[in-house]
């Protein structure tokens, strides 16, 4: 004869599996909470500072390009959250769903949906060291320069008075969806710009995910010649471990070369080193 007890621990066992079977899944909030992007130090934006601690704490830039004979990184990234808060944020989740069997999730996932981070776009530009010499802050409301926000002042008709910062939106723009773009052959490349969008086109047409790849993002820095041959790939240490996709954008890379001469802005470098990051998603 079944015992009321043996019920009851039966049930209390269902729950309990219920309810760390929903923590484990990728979409719950306790998930979500301990995969939310890391707080960047942004002081490594602070004048002097080089260009390669710049690099490690907010990754590749997503665009890199010389003005004036300056070399100016264009960040895309979100701004995170610290480890304790973070901890504290999965330990309240996971509380809350044993509390509720589950039913905080109703909440929880759709709190850390939104509070997934900030979204920031940095302009640095770096001296004759590369050593940051400015940073602007490029957001569709205002521009932070050198960490301080100054609103987009605004004409009667609405048209943004400040060139600069539009064009620098523009920039990002294009870098972060180059699919967008009007495209770009080899015979309309006139400028670093078109070039770069081209380079950029070509190796993501390149990409062949394997199956079963798991979501990442990878950057990748390559040298070229004027000519347009490959000089050397180097996958950037801030890219996913996943060795699938690092190997996919290597790859890539490797089998879209030779590319197209350089334009005559560059032409007269004779090599140059270009960035790449391509995001992987399932």
């Amino acid at each position: 004869m079944i015992k009321v007890r043996d019920i009851k621990l039966a049930h209390v066992a269902a729950v309990v599996f219920l309810i760390w079977n929903l923590i484990a899944l990728s979409g719950c909030s306790v998930f979500m909470a301990a995969r939310q992007p890391d707080y960047k130090d942004l002081k490594v934006l602070d004048r002097g500072a080089p260009r390669s601690r710049v690099i490690a704490e907010l990754g590749a830039p997503i665009l890199t390009e010389e003005r004036d004979g300056r070399k100016v990184d264009i960040f895309s990234f979100k701004q995170g959250y610290g480890k304790g808060n973070k901890v504290a944020r999965t330990l309240f989740h996971a509380a809350a769903d044993v509390w509720t069997l589950g039913l905080w999730e109703v909440v929880g996932t759709p709190v850390e949906t939104i509070a997934s981070g900030k979204k920031m776009k940095i302009e640095v530009t770096y001296d004759e060291n590369d050593r940051v010499e400015k940073m602007d802050y490029i957001d569709k409301n205002y521009v932070l320069k050198g960490g301080r926000p100054s609103a987009i002042a605004q004409t009667p008709s609405g048209e943004k008075e400040h060139s600069e910062t539009e064009a620098a939106q523009n920039r990002v723009a294009a870098a972060e969806t180059p699919q967008e773009v009007q495209p770009v052959t080899e015979s309309k490349v006139a400028t670093y710009s078109e070039y770069y969008r081209l380079l950029y086109k070509t190796i993501s047409h390149a990409v062949v995910k394997p199956d079963g790849a798991a979501r990442g993002t990878v950057s990748a820095s390559f040298t070229l010649l004027s000519d347009g041959s490959l000089e050397d790939v180097q996958i950037l240490e801030s890219s996913t471990e996943d060795t699938a996709l690092r190997n996919v954008v290597d790859t890539a890379i490797r089998s879209s070369a030779p590319f197209p001469p350089f334009p005559d802005d560059i032409k007269a470098e004779g090599r140059r080193a270009f960035t790449v990051t391509l995001e992987f998603k399932n």
